[in-house]
């Protein structure tokens, strides 16, 4: 099997995931919401998800190099089952829902790529020339499959309406789905072939020493990125609902079209930018439209204008993630690239996990606007960071791409 045929198969088992990860994004605080949890709960359960989906990640990225990533890439989908298992059969128990999010939490949008295992794995597939554009081609299926996921997160209301479902009996099937998603996810990766075999063998640290000061400054950036995302983004759909009254239906709408124009932004969009004024420069520029757009939300006088403002934030800021995954992979040694990946993605995460907590605090204890403010005080904290650190450090394509002109 050719390594375009390995890529094939990946991006399908991270599109079948995202269909799973598009809907459970929606549907879980909103869950949470109706069987009784207030906003601090819910940002506790949501940490704890995504705390679950730090440690595991940053295991498997660790020992992915030494041991080989496709094993670790199997294993992922399949501990995401028990998040969706608790919801199913825990009947409103918050105790129950907690155990499955430490058992099968996850990461986002990152456990839909696999993790830093997934980093690492798709950027040993590809060549330099074609390692962004093999990133960008995931992505746009990945976000469109998890669009298709976010248009699923509005079933609850055909089955209350259509089929007699109680409010909370219609999110069972929803959870049904998921597990049977995850487990789709996990065999469709057996065929692949694994990555890097004779690096795998030589390995001998699971640490990345040679690519240390490129992975600690790298580190220092995603933290203040990871908590500005995750301080407001978590709670939107809630905060959709309790401004506007926007409805289920709505919301998901929303988050469908959201995730349709980020697929193109990301196909179409991300590379362009990133051949024109280069990897660093393209993360920096979306960051920071990205949430100006979101700090002005909370100043809309309706959902049809702050829907509009998270349109623009949402498809305009994630479309630097195909972007800085390449660009970390180009940077660092090719035989690091799954620890270097797992600490990196793990700073995110692990400051993504103490976020919502947060969010959720300073929505009760003082407004639904402040976690806004905060989140674009990080977001600006972040693009300053990847200036000072990486603005004169080019990936291999770059420095060719330099020496050919």
């Amino acid at each position: 099997m050719g390594k375009n045929k390995d890529i094939q198969y990946f991006i399908a088992s991270g599109s079948v995931r995202s269909i799973s990860m598009g809907f459970q994004i929606i549907i879980f605080p909103i869950y949470l919401s109706l069987i009784g949890a207030n906003p601090v709960t819910i940002g506790l359960l949501i940490g704890i998800t995504q705390l679950s989906g730090v440690t595991r990640s940053f295991i498997f990225g660790m020992l992915a190099d030494k041991y080989g990533k496709k094993p670790f890439l199997i294993l992922e989908p399949l501990f995401g089952t028990a998040q969706f298992l608790s919801l199913l059969v825990s009947g409103g128990d918050i105790t129950i829902i907690a155990i499955g999010a430490m058992i099968g939490g996850t990461a986002g949008a990152e456990s839909a790529a696999g993790g830093p295992v997934g980093t690492a794995y798709l950027a040993d597939r590809s060549t330099n020339e074609k390692r962004t554009f093999n990133f960008s081609r995931f992505w746009f299926a990945t976000t469109l499959a998890g669009a298709v996921g976010s248009a699923i997160g509005a079933l609850p209301r055909f089955f209350q309406d259509r089929l007699g479902f109680s409010v909370i009996e219609s999110y069972d099937p929803l959870f049904a789905l998921g597990i049977m998603l995850l487990l789709l996810a996990s065999i469709s990766l057996i065929p692949i072939k694994d990555s890097r075999a004779k690096q795998i063998k030589e390995k001998k640290s699971f640490w990345p020493t040679k690519s240390k000061d490129i992975v600690l400054k790298m580190s220092i950036s995603e933290g203040l990125n990871g908590f500005a995302v995750r301080v407001v983004i978590p709670f939107l759909p809630l905060w959709f609902f309790s401004e506007f009254g926007a409805g289920i239906v709505l919301v998901s709408s929303l988050f469908a079209l959201g995730r349709i124009t980020l697929a193109f932004s990301q196909r179409l969009l991300a590379p362009r930018i990133a051949e024109s004024i280069g990897s660093v420069k393209s993360v920096i520029l979306v960051r920071v439209l990205s949430a100006i757009f979101l700090v002005l939300m909370p100043f809309m006088p309706s959902f049809h204008w702050a829907g509009l403002l998270w349109l623009l934030s949402f498809s305009i800021g994630l479309a630097a993630m195909p972007i800085r995954r390449s660009y970390l992979m180009g940077i660092v040694e090719q035989d690091e690239r799954g620890a270097s990946a797992a600490i990196t993605q793990s700073t995110w995460m692990i400051t993504g996990t103490i976020a919502p907590t947060i969010g959720g605090y300073l929505m009760v204890a003082l407004s639904s606007a402040v976690p806004f403010y905060t989140s674009f005080i990080f977001f600006l904290a972040n693009a300053g960071t990847m200036y000072k650190f990486f603005n004169n450090v080019k990936p291999p394509e770059e420095i060719e791409k330099n020496i050919e002109q």
